[in-house]
């Protein structure tokens, strides 16, 4: 066969390409595989698929807007499989226990300046890579922006909930700063002081409420 032929074979071949559904998702979750297990009825095997490449699963689960489902191949012939219900049902479901591995602790300490999404994102993700993390926020709550969504999409004891346990298996901290001692200073200042005094070498603002948002609820 030709050089030119062979090419052109190979061109058209897709078997090592990731499924429609599976490129169009951000975080790339294997929806396919998910889609099985639900279907078993698995839900230990749906919520494994889920972690896989999923952070805060328990949050992102209740809040995704399933852009998969947009490139779902059931929409040539009908409607598309509603996966973003699918990873709804998974997550209210109990999580099966698992073992989160750490790499071994590294001298660089980081500080994450706001718990929202992001925020808890980069902690889970430097934690899992030996990196000492702790996150900061104002007030009294942790979550930030996830906490504006409405209590039956995504309830605040679930926020909570998810955000402790990532903590506890990744091994990072959560310190909540009352608004006051950041409003009664400029925030480049305050910054500095985390720099110079609490010894962190990293800091990454992540953006949530603000202080002042904070200070008048």
């Amino acid at each position: 066969m030709e050089q030119s032929r062979l090419r052109e074979f190979e061109y058209r071949c897709i078997q090592e390409e990731p499924a429609e559904c599976v490129a169009a998702c951000p975080l790339h979750v294997d929806a396919r595989s998910f889609v099985v297990a639900v279907a078993a009825g698995d839900w230990d095997e749906s919520w494994k698929v889920l972690r896989k490449t999923m952070p805060l699963p328990g949050i992102l689960g209740r809040i995704c807007d399933h852009p998969c489902e947009l490139r779902c191949k059931r929409r040539e012939c009908g409607d598309a499989i509603r996966i973003g219900a699918l990873e709804r049902a998974c997550v209210t479901r109990p999580a099966p226990a698992h073992r989160v591995l750490v790499l071994p602790r590294r001298d660089t300490e980081v500080a994450v300046v706001g718990s929202g999404l992001a925020g808890l994102t980069a902690a889970s993700d430097l934690a899992r890579k030996g990196y000492p993390v702790t996150v900061f926020d104002v007030g009294e709550n942790v979550g930030g922006p996830l906490l504006r969504f409405p209590q039956a999409v995504l309830p605040r004891e679930v926020v909570a909930a998810e955000a402790a346990i990532v903590a506890i298996e990744n091994g990072y901290q959560v310190a909540v700063l009352a608004p006051t001692e950041i409003l009664a200073t400029q925030h480049y200042l305050y910054f500095k002081r985390l720099f110079a005094e609490l010894g962190y070498v990293v800091i990454l603002l992540t953006g949530s409420a603000t202080a002042k948002e904070k200070a008048s609820q």
